[in-house]
């Protein structure tokens, strides 16, 4: 079950997680204030993750970073701990993100994964351990050009929808041993669905999305259905002294099934 889980938060369009190496990027650089940010995941109607997030966007740099832990009733099983990172810069309104890191534990071992992303030129893995398994095809260095990570990935579909009041966007997302390609396109306004656990209501910019595993499948009895389009719905809304940030996202794992993602809070 851990492994399910680390792959529903790659498949999250995760965020940023606000700490003293930030700070620290940030007063060197007279960069703004971050925003921090705290999603609460659910999966068949449990609470199974709680992310903390943060970012720092300007119109030459950006930072960000991810934590995800587990959650609710999930919490007694499966302790979940992952960090997420990166930095790069910013050219044109294009995100280039130079190095992320990911690391944290799954299935009671560590994991590190540092990508030297070199403004989306060849991209390469400084590390990865444990290595890819043996039943898992390998991302070749063609497929690696021209990708991004996860976290620069959702920050740049933030400055799309800011700057052009709409989501459509298109990434091709490496996160070491998978690509995955991911399209949104703007639907028009939708109400927000109704939630207890968001402060975040009414009428929203509504987007629909595919996502779409494309390399890096494990050779197995699975590997059909990890390869088909999944479906997926954002809704983003005008936050007071923020700007406008997906205050939901709904999409579907092929393993797991419908994921829903709210944001809780969001302070600057």
């Amino acid at each position: 079950m851990v492994k399910y889980y680390k792959m529903l938060i790659l498949c999250i369009l995760s965020w940023i997680f606000f700490d003293n190496s930030l700070v620290k990027a940030q007063n060197n650089l007279n960069f703004p204030k971050p925003v921090n940010l705290i999603f609460d995941v659910y999966n068949k109607n449990l609470h199974v993750i709680v992310i903390k997030a943060s970012y720092v966007l300007t119109s030459d740099n950006y930072f960000a970073k991810a934590h995800f832990n587990s959650a609710g009733v999930i919490s007694l099983f499966i302790n979940l701990d992952m960090m997420s990172s990166v930095q790069g810069e910013i050219n044109n309104s294009n995100l280039l993100p130079n190095e992320y890191q990911s690391s944290g534990k799954s299935k009671g071992k560590k994991f590190v994964a540092n990508i030297d992303f070199n403004h989306k030129q060849n991209v390469k893995i400084e590390k990865l351990d444990p290595a890819i398994e043996d039943n898992r095809d390998v991302v070749t260095e063609s497929q690696r050009n021209n990708s991004i990570d996860i976290l620069s990935a959702m920050l740049q579909l933030v400055q799309r929808v800011r700057a052009n009041k709409n989501c459509n966007d298109q990434f091709k997302i490496f996160d070491g041993s998978r690509i995955f390609t991911f399209q949104s396109k703007a639907a028009g306004t939708m109400l927000i669905p109704s939630s207890w656990t968001s402060p975040y209501k009414g009428e929203a910019l509504f987007c629909k999305a595919v996502a779409q595993q494309t390399a890096g499948l494990k050779r197995s009895r699975h590997r059909a259905l990890s390869a088909q389009p999944q479906p997926g719905y954002l809704w983003f809304k005008e936050i007071d002294n923020i700007g406008m940030l997906p205050v939901r996202f709904e999409f579907n794992n092929p393993k797991m099934g419908n994921v829903i993602v709210i944001l809780r809070q969001a302070t600057k």
